[in-house]
């Protein structure tokens, strides 16, 4: 009876641990790797910094999940106000912007194109930016992230 109640603890912690694993962090195949506090929220993104990815971002990926999110990096780019489209997006996503690691304003609900003929909108940054955060459309109402809150990684 010991014996089976050591196993059924054991067993217990093993899943405890992974499931506790889980939420810092992600599977190796994963583009989403490096953990990021957004306010009181943790989410891993995807860095990209470099032309070409700055350019493609998330176009023809299917979807983030909830903990997912790709992060642009322009601290060592001339351009301060990026404007963003959604060309070969397949979901909605808010913009949040960041500069000094605080945000500073939030686009909700950028939407992708309904139909082959629409004009694409441009998304400008409200002031000068270092970074922007794309994350699937709602999260930032359901995290309840909002102008000032800061982000760490």
């Amino acid at each position: 009876m010991a014996n089976k109640k050591i196993f059924l603890i054991l067993i217990s912690l093993a899943f405890l641990s992974s499931s506790c694993l889980a939420k810092f962090y992600k599977p190796s195949d994963s583009p989403y790797q490096t953990p990021l506090m957004v306010g009181e929220k943790r989410i891993f993104v995807e860095i990209v910094s470099d032309d070409e990815k700055l350019k493609n971002g998330l176009t023809g990926r299917q979807k983030l999940k909830d903990d997912e999110g790709m992060l642009f990096d322009f601290r060592e780019r001339e351009n301060k106000r990026p404007s963003f489209w959604m060309k070969g997006m397949l979901f909605d996503i808010d913009i949040i912007w960041i500069k000094n690691f605080k945000i500073t304003e939030i686009t909700r609900g950028a939407s992708v194109p309904r139909d082959t003929f629409e004009t694409l909108p441009l998304y400008p940054p409200p002031s000068n930016i270092d970074m922007v955060l794309e994350v699937r459309e709602g999260w930032t109402d359901l995290y309840n992230v909002n102008v000032g809150n800061k982000i760490q990684f």
